[in-house]
């Protein structure tokens, strides 16, 4: 350990000595100094290898003045094999504070070694620009996953996979459900959050069923498990240091053992298999399976579901849908014509075009799969409910290509709603959950290592923000979104579709898309009197406000007037690095290349936080709840949209929707995806003490305390409702995207 004063460098004053290899421990040194040092401007730390494994995770040093002060070094920092590393003590600087040479050179090396460290990287043509490691190991050590969260996809589905069904039934896997209620079969409903743990899912001599179809929509429910949750009606567990891993190894146990002895004698018949059903009751998603028929059921979705971003009001009806009031007259309550109606704000659109042209999943010869790019009309009733009134499962209007109507044939109607929910799934997962939450968050994330010294008070904001994000989207792009990773096995969209999504959705993604209140307004969607039920608003608009003011209590405590933003280079250079890498130099998208006030910083630093936590946490975590129920989300379809009305048939929706193979192998991502991890951190956490002065830490308490009389907002208005929405109440938003 050496130490800088004012007046020149000291030597080592002590060995601090190393753990056993092999043992992890958390341990304490105290280092007596008898000299005089004078002022410390920085304190080297240096490790030398012991062991194989003897990575030294350094949390801070405070230094014991001979006057009884204590100076704070934070460091938060991994030393590996013969390291070292230089801190500052823990009050923020910005570049024009240090005056002192020596912190000038300290500041623009640490820069300099960390350009050379996270370099950018261009994974796909069009895609934001993103971390150069072709592995998670090849990621920086203060960046990977620390031992209580590491994540392996494969490891996760293969766990869950190798026991799904039990090996003797694997000749199943590729048949058709028979029946809605057929998808029961793997649908888990969970009883505890906490304790909820899914064994033995299916045992592995039912294996040959992944193949085949269900034989109708109850067989569905074989694998569908319902496990209870009544305080946050969406499953979570404590996990190991696997993190996501475990949670699908945990679906091994899915059955429980109680049901063995049947696993030694041969099934009767396909209902037979419910005896394995366990039924523990779930408030969200065993209403989705008991109600996802109806239309009150779709409208609500587009509102609070998992994807509540696409819905907009509808103030033209667009030439590609040639509806007319004679088509939907017996859904509109008013007795007003459906231009009146359009008029007056009660009708709303949900556009799939992005899906035009997106090539479906040819990676399985043995089965083909389909995608469609619908439109969607919605229509507020008297009640202020939505209810969907017209559906067109594809852009170009003609003979082939109905408008499909609540007043068509029951078969007609439902299969043209679940190809519009399969639909937006697509863009849930591609677009909103991976770009616009999972890439945009890296981009901030790698541009703030490169740009921002751990000294600068922007840096010390936004670290617990990009938490484990750069590990995560670098084990997707290792293991779940590559080419023939495990994306392709249940989803329409793999094989490269998902890629083109990406980069279609790129020409849209623009900075004030990211600004939560501009994109409600932008969509129609902002008057809580027109639209009342509408909790991702509401509730996002609590969030954002919350982690605005708190973004600009910091800035003003470091940011005197707008001058000091503009003249803050390392500053500009983190927003130019966004501009130019993560979007591509793109003028359209809006991001700015500068900030120049304090109200602008106050802003993208919102923006910075809300996406890599509330955005997040909005369309992550409700996974499970929305899409477990597979008629409710499929994730591919085996059969081209109808080009006629009057044809459809129970089997032929039936041989439609996944097989049993792809079904369980969504059921297993999904069920993972929703689980929040033993070590999270919610917002407003910092356990990391990057800050040290008592301004920021009084304006840490105030955001804490707004964070938690909003918890306290949505859990009144949550109570005895049948579809509560807690996704952005902030005791369940991670500070960051880890999963």
């Amino acid at each position: 350990m050496n130490s800088v004063p004012s007046t020149g460098p000291t030597g080592m004053l002590r060995a601090l000595g190393s753990a056993a290899e092999g043992k992890l421990r958390v341990d304490s040194y105290d280092v007596t100094v008898d000299e005089e040092l004078g002022e410390i401007q920085l304190i080297k730390i240096e490790k030398r290898k012991y062991w194989l494994h003897d990575d030294w995770y350094l949390k801070y040093v405070t230094l014991k003045t001979p006057s009884g002060d204590y100076i704070e070094f934070p460091c938060y920092r991994w030393l590996t094999g013969d390291g070292e590393v230089v801190l500052r003590d823990g009050r923020a600087k910005l570049s024009r504070d240090d005056q002192i040479h020596i912190l000038k050179q300290h500041r623009r090396q640490e820069l300099d070694t960390r350009q050379k460290q996270y370099r950018w990287m261009e994974w796909n043509p069009g895609f934001p620009l993103s971390i150069d490691a072709k592995c998670h190991r090849d990621l920086p050590r203060d960046i990977q996953f620390d031992s209580e969260k590491g994540v392996d996809f494969v490891l996760n589905y293969s766990k869950a996979m190798e026991n799904l069904f039990v090996n003797r039934f694997m000749h199943m896997f590729q048949s058709s459900w028979s029946d809605f209620a057929d998808f029961e079969k793997i649908f888990v409903k969970i009883s505890n959050t906490i304790s909820g743990e899914m064994e033995n899912l299916f045992v592995n001599r039912f294996m040959h069923m992944f193949q085949s179809s269900w034989s109708d929509f109850a067989d569905f429910e074989k694998i569908f498990v319902k496990i209870s949750n009544t305080i946050s009606g969406a499953p979570r567990m404590a996990q190991s240091s696997l993190g996501i891993a475990y949670s699908l190894h945990l679906m091994e146990n899915l059955f429980v053992n109680r049901f063995m002895h049947m696993f030694q004698s041969s099934w009767s018949d396909f209902a037979d298999f419910e005896k394995i059903f366990v039924k523990i009751s779930n408030t969200i998603s065993e209403r989705v399976m008991n109600h996802w028929q109806e239309d009150l059921m779709f409208g609500y979705q587009f509102l609070n579901g998992c994807n509540p971003v696409l819905i907009q009001r509808c103030t033209k009806l667009p030439e590609k849908l040639p509806v007319t009031t004679e088509m939907v007259e017996c859904s509109l309550e008013r007795q007003l014509t459906l231009e009146q109606e359009i008029e007056q704000g009660n009708v709303f659109i949900v556009d799939f075009e992005l899906l035009d042209g997106i090539d479906a999943n040819k990676t399985d010869p043995c089965t083909m799969q389909f995608l469609a790019a619908p439109i969607c009309l919605l229509y507020k009733n008297l009640v202020n409910k939505m209810v969907p009134i017209a559906i067109q499962l594809n852009q170009v209007p003609g003979e082939e290509n109905p408008i499909f109507l609540p007043s068509d044939a029951k078969y007609d109607w439902l299969l043209a709603k679940i190809w519009v929910r399969s639909s937006d799934f697509h863009i849930h997962q591609t677009v909103t959950h991976l770009l616009r939450t999972h890439l945009v968050s890296e981009v901030f994330g790698i541009a703030m290592y490169r740009q921002l010294p751990a000294v600068h008070p922007i840096f010390k904001l936004l670290v617990a923000h990009v938490r484990f994000t750069i590990a995560i989207n670098t084990k997707a792009r290792e293991q779940l979104i590559c080419e023939y990773g495990l994306f392709d096995k249940a989803n329409a969209t793999g094989g490269g579709g998902h890629v083109q999504m990406v980069q279609k959705a790129m020409q849209n993604l623009t900075y004030t898309s990211l600004c939560f209140p501009e994109a409600i307004k932008a969509r129609g969607m902002d008057s809580t009197e027109d639209i009342p039920y509408y909790f991702y608003r509401d509730d996002g608009l609590l969030v954002w406000e919350a982690i605005r003011a708190f973004t600009a209590d910091v800035v003003g405590i470091y940011y005197e007037n707008d001058q000091v933003v503009e003249e803050d280079q390392e500053l500009q250079d983190f927003v130019k690095d966004v501009y130019v890498y993560g979007m591509r130099g793109r003028k359209a998208s809006g991001f700015p290349k500068s900030i120049k006030t304090r109200e602008k910083l106050s802003e993208y630093l919102t923006v910075v936080i809300f996406t890599a936590s509330a955005q997040h946490a909005a369309v992550n975590f409700g996974q499970y709840d929305w899409c477990s129920w597979i008629p409710n989300a499929p994730p591919t379809m085996r059969a081209p949209p109808p080009t006629a009305k009057g044809v459809v048939t129970i089997e032929q929706i039936v041989d439609t929707l996944p097989d049993r193979g792809r079904s369980c192998w969504h059921l297993g991502a999904v069920w993972a995806l929703s689980q929040f991890q033993e070590n999270e951190l919610f917002l407003g956490m910092y356990p990391e003490e990057h800050f040290t002065e008592k301004p920021v830490k009084e304006a840490m308490t105030r955001f804490r305390k707004n964070l938690d009389t909003i918890v306290s907002v949505i859990a009144e208005r949550n109570k005895n409702k049948k579809l509560p929405y807690y996704y952005l109440s902030p005791d369940r938003i991670p500070n960051s995207v880890a999963i």
